[in-house]
């Protein structure tokens, strides 16, 4: 609302103000307990974007709640203006809060939904580790890129029975781009070109659920972080979208790939920071 209709109608923003931080703290515990089942579940690492977002989004409300209180006194004093300024503080925080809350439910979905994809790229990867010994058991390169290969598997071995899924699914992801390209002299060459187009879409998918997800822990966090983590973000984003643009397969992984490492470089920035 614009300031004077907000100064027209102040005490009764107040009071809604306190009605949606009742709300939004009555989340807080159900955020909590969904922690807590996910700790149980998935290693710290894998929780590194809403392990601490409940407390947060507590301490978010407490100090919604401060600033309606402050605007009451305030109005009592007939300072309206001064009101409304605390009105606009305990909605931002307000906001804040429920974006928290939403992270650990996002973050939960995300989590399971990346289970069954991390079976599907083992089968898939597996297969290209027989076909590295079958088509090119010497040769170095692919050698070096089936250690890798091997090494990913492992991994998502491991998530699928709690670990990280998300970072597992990456490393499945990228191992098997690189093994496939390791592979390209030796495949018949309509093998390499149906494989690098199925896998454009899978893996743009999953950068694209690792943005959002970011994305969303950023601005849930706005007030601790910089500009840096943001405009990494941007230009993850940036190689997605040339990537939707790009006809060759090989080329728009190579976009992909990049928008990986950048959402990568983007998640460690915003955990040092906060």
């Amino acid at each position: 609302l614009p300031i004077c209709a907000m100064e027209s109608r102040a005490a009764e923003v107040l009071d809604e103000m306190k009605t949606r931080a009742g709300e939004v703290a009555g989340t807080v515990e159900g955020a909590k307990s969904i922690v807590a089942a996910l700790s149980a579940q998935y290693s710290e690492a894998a929780l590194t974007t809403v392990s601490r977002a409940p407390e947060r989004a507590g301490a978010l409300i407490r100090a919604a709640e401060a600033a309606i209180e402050e605007g009451r006194s305030q109005l009592s004093s007939d300072d309206k203006s001064a009101a409304v300024a605390n009105a606009r503080i305990a909605e931002q925080a307000i906001d804040q809060a429920a974006q928290l809350i939403g992270t650990v439910h996002g973050a939960s979905t995300l989590l399971e939904e990346a289970k069954p994809k991390i079976q599907s790229r083992i089968g898939s990867l597996t297969s290209d580790v027989k076909d590295a010994n079958r088509l090119a058991a010497t040769d170095q390169v692919v050698s070096a890129a089936r250690v890798e290969a091997q090494a990913a598997i492992a991994e998502g071995i491991d998530a699928t029975r709690g670990g990280d899924p998300l970072a597992a699914l990456t490393r499945l992801e990228s191992a098997e781009t690189a093994l496939d390209q390791a592979l390209e002299p030796f495949r018949a060459q309509e093998v390499v070109a149906q494989r690098a187009a199925t896998q454009v879409e899978q893996r743009r998918t999953t950068v694209e659920q690792r943005v959002a997800r970011l994305e969303g822990y950023i601005t849930a966090n706005r007030g601790g972080l910089d500009v840096r983590p943001r405009t990494l973000i941007s230009e993850a984003k940036r190689h997605l979208k040339l990537s939707e643009t790009i006809t060759d397969p090989k080329a728009a992984l190579r976009e992909i790939s990049q928008a990986s490492e950048l959402v990568s470089e983007a998640t460690d920035e915003a955990e040092r920071q906060l």
